[in-house]
């Protein structure tokens, strides 16, 4: 069962290695943190690389990633990302990614 900690670890993981593959520094990661204003260098083909790569590491197939809150338009942080994943694709529950596949 995949927790809310492991979304999370998975999330930092993700974001650390873009980073680390585009030479560029990583910051200290928390849930306050907003990749898009937070993250130097990190843009909007970061997002696009950073959904594919959690795609993989989730199990889940991600329709998109909140970096950009759909309602406010406003940049969202680790914390918001990681509630989103947990609700939206029903992970960091009692029930398995297996479970609620199709």
């Amino acid at each position: 069962m995949m927790t809310r900690d492991d979304i999370r670890r998975d999330v930092c993981a993700v974001l650390s290695a873009i980073q680390t593959d585009s030479g560029l520094e990583i910051p200290v990661l928390s849930d306050d943190t907003k990749p898009l204003c937070d993250i130097p260098g990190f843009d909007s083909l970061a997002t696009v690389d950073a959904e594919v790569r959690l795609s993989e590491v989730l199990g889940v197939e991600l329709d998109r990633l909140p970096f950009i809150s759909p309602l406010t338009g406003k940049e969202q942080s680790i914390g918001e990302i990681v509630a989103y994943l947990a609700e939206k694709y029903e992970l960091g529950t009692s029930a398995s990614i297996e479970e609620n596949l199709p």
